[in-house]
């Protein structure tokens, strides 16, 4: 792989770069994360058979790329579209366009999702009975930080469960969003690609054995995460072990890390050419990776006990299969020769990667309408139950794409308006360079201290504030 980031001479290849500025492939790979998600909660919503788990498992296959795809994507996209600005721009201008950016990008569809969850879930009904947790849920997630804590509610759930349960990923990642300006920063000293392959296979060697270690020792862990957090659930589902490794944004920051150093990898072989070996190199490695992903979920679903099976539904639930996908994200993202690309950088795949946002925050809605009770499988049910799931997912497009148009991207560029960002050029569908504005004092180290800080607060909070509560809140 390291021949990959040569200067190399001879026969080159056009980077896959649409006339924006942005990589067209990477919005194909958009939506191919929420199409996992989508189609692995419509198989698990809708495929509800009480004594048949066919289809149940092939949704299962899909879901083991989901997040993590996001998070790793994510990584690469926000250091691709702004790493740049931070790089040029002064700290605390580059700052404030970033973070302006990112609330236009997330906040109008979660908070309208949000109210929607408040009355449907009827929270509205807490105001006479459970004050504690009505503020608690409320102001976690209109923080967006219900992901961040630990806090076990009535009704067998977590502050993050209520009100729209699936915000939660939309937590993790503003948590990644208030990391990434120091992250950014220190990646964009790297210039030599060696450097930046050996710290990413650094960080990959660091997670998968940090996660081994934990997952050997995961009765003593499991013990030590419940005596911590004062879990007092009894299933696995809401469980503090659960919460660490699939919610909570302490572990998969590593995914959102590893996407950054990918990007930060293009960027710095972006003006080389690409030689004819080098690109045949590329084939092979994203083969490869594709390979490892097919091999990985097959496995998952496919082996259904033994040690080797627990493992992987382990290191699933986070950064298991991160490494092939970023090596898919940094070939279709330099080699525009590959099919693969060309796949995801068609006009169809753009389009729905741009309203993938949208197919996330409304799928929960609208799979709900096709929702029926148990029962057992028959063939004709069987039938009966992919017709649901294919109007389940046509639908949810729809309106997705109609959110997306109404609602999505009106609200976007009233918020600009409002914090008065004014773009210079296109970004990944965002907004870059050009703002003159942000707070003077603000710089990378007091913005360190201000981190530091809130972590520390963030701390004091989840084990001596929320102890003090939790008798009341179930």
């Amino acid at each position: 792989m390291l021949q990959l980031l040569k200067r190399a001479s001879g026969s080159s290849v056009k980077s896959p770069l649409v006339e924006s500025g942005t990589i067209g492939a990477l919005h194909g790979l958009r939506f191919v994360a929420a199409f996992c998600i989508l189609f692995s909660h419509s198989c698990r919503w809708l495929a509800n058979f009480s004594d048949n788990s066919a289809i149940f498992l092939f949704g299962d296959f899909f879901a083991v790329y989901g997040m993590t795809l996001f998070f790793v994507l994510s990584g690469f996209v926000i250091h691709y579209s702004y790493g740049r600005i931070f790089a040029r721009e002064r700290f605390g201008e580059a700052a404030y366009t970033f973070f302006a950016a990112r609330f236009a990008r997330l906040y109008p569809l979660f908070i309208i999702f949000f109210a929607v969850g408040f009355l449907v879930d009827g929270m509205l009904s807490w105001l006479t009975s459970n004050r504690l947790n009505l503020a608690l849920a409320v102001g976690h997630a209109l923080t967006l930080t219900q992901s961040w804590v630990y806090i076990p509610m009535f009704g067998d759930r977590l502050v993050l469960d209520n009100g729209y349960g699936l915000s939660w990923s939309i937590s993790t990642e503003w948590f990644f969003y208030l990391s990434y300006p120091l992250l950014g920063r220190w990646l964009l000293l790297m210039k030599r690609p060696r450097s930046i392959v050996g710290i990413a296979i650094g960080l990959s060697t660091f997670a998968l054995a940090t996660l081994t270690l934990c997952w050997l020792y995961r009765d003593n862990l499991d013990l030590l995460l419940r005596a911590w957090f004062n879990d007092p659930f009894t299933d696995w589902t809401h469980s503090a072990d659960r919460w660490l490794f699939y919610y909570s944004p302490y572990i998969r920051i590593l995914e959102f890390a590893l996407g950054c150093m990918s990007a930060q990898l293009f960027l710095s072989v972006q003006g080389v050419p690409i030689s004819s070996r080098e690109d045949r190199m590329a084939r092979a490695a994203c083969y490869v990776a594709c390979c490892a992903l097919l091999l990985f979920g097959s496995l998952y679903i496919g082996v259904r006990s033994g040690s080797f099976v627990e493992y992987l539904a382990f290191v699933r639930l986070n950064f298991g299969p991160a490494v092939p996908l970023a090596v898919i994200m940094f070939c279709v993202s330099r080699y525009n020769s590959l099919v693969l690309t060309a796949v995801l950088a068609s006009p169809l795949l753009i389009y729905l990667g741009e309203i993938s946002y949208s197919i996330y925050t409304v799928h929960t809605w609208t799979l709900r309408i096709f929702i029926r009770p148990e029962v057992g499988f028959t063939p004709l049910l069987g039938i009966e139950a992919a017709l649901r799931i294919i109007a389940a997912i046509g639908v949810t497009l729809l309106l997705s794409s109609a959110t997306y148009r109404l609602i999505e991207v009106p609200s976007r560029r009233a918020i600009r308006r409002i914090l008065s960002v004014h773009p210079a050029r296109r970004v990944d569908g965002e907004f870059g360079e050009g703002a003159r504005i942000g707070p003077a004092w603000l710089t990378s180290r007091s913005y360190a201290w201000l981190l530091v800080t809130g972590f520390c607060a963030l701390l004091i909070y989840q084990f001596m504030i929320v102890p003090q509560f939790a008798s009341f809140t179930k």
